[in-house]
């Protein structure tokens, strides 16, 4: 029988890396018959018989082996898909087959059968050795090709490496004459027997590999990070040949080679690989060389390094050089090895610091800024321009705590501290060993000597760095660590004869302390939304009596005046009586009044007053489209949301009948805008559609409502008006994750009630996503320490193990292992011990956090379970 396998082109939009990369036009096009009946050992004999046939002329017996090789492949590929696709599909019921499908099953299985057999391999390889041997390069890489997909276990490369045909692999990737896709091919190849056994990778095959990473850049190389790869792969899959060939000099070379950051770090980390095992530890003698391009200024990297190009080399090698120590410092690996006393490796770059150059000062001072992670900014010439810029808080990140993002959960997980006060965080303990270190080495002594020595800009820049390494001093270390004297020189300066030194030194400590006092300041800025500060000041059950900027500073002068003149005389201040437009109205002089009224204004007696109430209802009702339609870009925007918030509060201290009328009024009018959108997709301009709640203040009515419900007159309210009922409606009818969002996070869950039906209602829903963020919203009540959360909310956090969802299960599993730092969160938990077994290695960890609680371990052993988890970290947990 015989098979016509047309190489299919390519194919617009996809991939083209598994395709050939030959040039013939005529190959994609031809076809050859190939002849299937004698099984793989025809298939293959006949593929010898043609590749060896001298009768045929050049051009045609190029094409004719090449059309037979690539078709070879393709049925190679097509009986093993067609035996993948079997294995799979074994539970499947086949009720109608035809013959060709009967046919390439007998095949297939022929193809097992003669595969399977040592010999057969053996002569198989050594039948392909000619087509490796065949003067077109072309066909060499078909070959290449073929042997690839060929080769798929470890006997097939112990069968490679017998039929000597390793010399010709690496015989066609040394070759470099217009060759470019038959060395891809035998790289790949290389590649592949790299990853089938790595154990079995030929010393022959590594060399010319290390060769090309290492001289690669002279004669540029397409394939020199392909090479580098390899090797890199090579450094961790079988570290002796890799040393043995010498790759431990050759990444060294690629790595003072390479300005890219991130081809760095993946280079550096094969040797910090090597570095951390002590079998191999010796072999990185070398490792020190990542700092010859500081060490040395005369440093030649090549002895073919040009003299025109002399300093654009020497700037591409200290850049590739400082990436290569900051990844080295940054491992406890690396750090080791550069800390050693012998060595005096780091303090050979600190004392660089004194060396009178520019350009090295200023290489090292950007290298220790990346060190620490403090940002750097524009390079100035005046302390006041440079100090002015470090003055300016900036946000973290906005952007993601906005409601179509991460929202209130994004924003908590920032700037709420962890519950855990005496867990150990290890990257700020390691940056704190690091900064210790050099600061023994005398790192601060050598910054202020660059600041006495240096140019203006580079004063201004160690200056800066001084002060913010002073800070981290005192926030990190611990008193026995701190520094008293650091600053000897420049008090020295400071005092003496020099009037040039004398003057730098003063305008660095006056720089200093401004710094210091700056950065006090920015400690106690609070950045908090009014949903984050609202759940606080929930959880402490305490009224804020300022939330904002915008209150007056004479606000403290009204007690000793008559508070109803005042009041009168801010309201005609606040513009809200005349014609001008609401954007126009005094909001900062209306939060006030809202927040301290006179008893005057609570009865409503006064018909300026109610007109005032009546004007503030009118605007804040969703239907009159004023308040709502409000951008949250305004710059009156959060003082509006604010006021809002002021005045449910307020209403709820006037008379019932006077709630009846404005309150009551104000929460219909809001229940029918909800009623628009409780359906799967509502209208877009709605106003609580979630389009229209993102870009504006509709989401604070949300915020009003959560501010009422925390109150029991308010709640009757809510009740009363039916808010609820429709809360649950659009809860369960939307498609949108924002009211899941926006319910969850504005609620008062310190009254058992309907807020906590809805919080469990999102808590079940059928969308994952809403599902995710109500349990990660269970982090801030966490961290708020939610009143009575531990009769109520350590229950939904259990429950939400059992997620159908794996990933929300395990968020609920990492909240849950926060909270129980906590005593009263881990006694709440022990109280119905979870089911953990289905959380695999993490819900292992909780379990035996549990345990090592003495209650804990007292539930556990009733059960009988000590001795089973015991025998589990024995011979399991304990060999990870």
């Amino acid at each position: 029988m015989k098979r016509n396998l047309r190489p299919r082109g390519p194919r617009i939009g996809r991939s083209k890396r598994g395709q050939q990369d030959f040039k013939s036009d005529s190959l994609r096009n031809s076809a050859f018959d190939i002849d299937t009946s004698e099984g793989l050992t025809g298939l293959f004999h006949q593929v010898s018989q043609v590749v060896c046939k001298p009768s045929l002329n050049s051009s045609k017996s190029k094409e004719i082996c090449l059309s037979l090789i690539n078709n070879t492949v393709n049925y190679v590929k097509e009986t093993s898909k067609k035996s993948e696709s079997k294995n799979i599909n074994t539970r499947i019921a086949v009720t109608e087959r035809n013959s060709n499908d009967l046919a390439l099953e007998n095949y297939t299985q022929k193809f097992k059968e003669d595969w399977n057999d040592i010999k057969t391999k053996e002569k198989y390889y050594c039948l392909f050795r000619c087509i490796l041997l065949h003067k077109r390069k072309e066909v060499r890489a078909a070959g290449l090709r073929l042997l690839r997909y060929i080769t798929k276990t470890e006997d097939d490369v112990k069968c490679l490496i017998r039929s000597n045909s390793i010399p010709l692999i690496v015989r066609c990737i040394d070759i470099c004459i217009d060759n470019h896709c038959e060395r891809l091919h035998g790289i790949r190849l290389a590649r592949h027997i790299l990853f089938v056994a790595p154990q079995e990778f030929q010393n022959g095959l590594a060399r010319s590999l290390i060769a090309i990473a290492k001289d690669g850049s002279r004669d540029r190389d397409k394939l020199l990070r392909s090479a580098q790869a390899i090797v890199n792969e090579l450094a961790i899959l079988n570290p002796q040949v890799f040393v043995e060939c010498g790759g431990v000099s050759s990444t060294l070379y690629g790595i003072l080679d390479c300005p890219y950051p991130r081809v760095n770090e993946a280079l550096m980390g094969s040797l910090l690989f090597l570095l951390n095992d002590p079998n191999w530890r010796t072999s990185c003698s070398q490792f020190h060389m990542i700092m010859a391009p500081f060490s040395d200024i005369h440093y030649r990297h090549h002895e073919y390094d040009l003299e025109y190009s002399k300093n654009e080399e020497r700037e591409m090698r200290v850049q590739a050089s400082c990436y290569a120590i900051l990844a080295a410092i940054r491992s406890w690996p690396g750090f080791i090895t550069l800390y050693q006393p012998q060595d005096r490796t780091l303090q050979s770059l600190i004392d660089l610091l004194r060396l009178p150059s520019e350009s090295t000062r200023n290489v090292i001072l950007d290298f220790l800024y990346d060190l620490f992670r403090i940002p750097m900014g524009p390079s100035h010439d005046d302390y006041d321009k440079a100090l002015a810029e470090r003055s300016v808080v900036k946000p973290l990140d906005p952007d993601a705590w906005k409601l179509h993002e991460g929202f209130v959960v994004a924003e908590a997980k920032v700037l709420l501290p962890h519950i855990a006060k005496f867990r150990p965080n290890l990257i700020q303990n390691y940056f704190s060993l690091i900064l210790y270190t050099l600061i023994k080495k005398g790192l601060l002594s050598s910054l202020c000597e660059v600041v006495i020595t240096s140019s203006q800009s580079l004063s201004i820049k160690a200056t800066i760095l001084i002060g913010e390494l002073l800070h981290k001093v005192d926030q990190n270390l611990p008193d026995c660590g701190l520094m008293f004297h650091a600053l000897p020189l420049l008090s020295e300066k400071a005092a003496g004869a020099d009037g040039e030194q004398r003057l730098r030194a003063s305008q660095a400590i006056t720089a200093l302390l401004q710094l210091s006092r700056i950065r006090l300041k920015c400690s106690h800025v609070k950045g908090m939304s009014l949903y984050l500060s609202g759940i606080l000041e929930s959880s402490k059950n305490e009224t804020s009596k300022s939330r904002g900027s915008w209150e007056p500073a004479s606000c403290s002068k009204w007690l000793g005046k008559d508070h109803d003149d005042l009041i009168q005389q801010t309201l005609k201040s606040s513009a809200l009586f005349t014609k001008c437009p609401s954007t126009d109205w005094k909001w900062n002089l209306i939060v006030p009044v809202l927040r301290w009224p006179s008893s005057s204004l609570l009865s409503l007696e006064d018909s300026t007053y109610r007109s005032f109430i009546e004007k503030l209802v009118q605007y804040f009702k969703p239907s009159s489209k004023l308040f709502s339609r409000v951008e949250c870009t305004h710059h009156s925007a959060l003082i509006q949301a604010d006021a809002l918030v002021a005045f449910v509060e307020f209403l709820l201290e006037v008379s019932e009948e006077d709630q009846e009328k404005f309150l009551s009024n104000f929460l219909r009018d809001l229940t029918s805008s909800l009623k628009e959108v409780a359906c799967e997709r509502p209208f877009h301009d709605a106003y609580f559609s979630p389009s229209h709640m993102s870009i504006t203040v509709c989401q604070y009515y949300f915020l009003a409502i959560g501010r009422l419900t925390s109150h029991s007159k308010g709640y009757s309210h809510v009740l009363k008006a039916g808010v609820y009922d429709q809360m649950l409606v659009v809860i369960s009818e939307s498609r949108s994750d924002v009211y899941a969002k926006l319910f969850a996070s504005t609620l008062d869950y310190t009254i058992n009630g309907l807020n906590r039906t809805i919080l469990s209602k999102i808590l079940t829903h059928k969308k994952d996503g809403n599902r995710m963020y109500a349990t990660q919203f269970l982090r801030v009540l966490v961290r708020c320490h939610a009143k009575d959360f531990t009769k109520w909310g350590i229950e939904l956090l259990v429950g939400q193990l059992d997620d159908p969802s794996k990933l929300v299960a395990l968020t609920a599993l990492d909240i849950l292992d926060e909270a129980m730092d906590h005593e009263e969160y881990l006694e709440a938990v022990l109280k119905n011990p979870p089911s953990v077994k289905h959380l695999g290695d993490n819900g292992q960890l909780l379990l035996a956090k549990l345990v090592g609680s003495p209650q804990g371990f007292k539930t556990y052993h009733e059960c009988n379970l000590i001795h089973s988890l015991l025998d589990k970290w024995a011979t399991v947990f304990n060999l990870k």
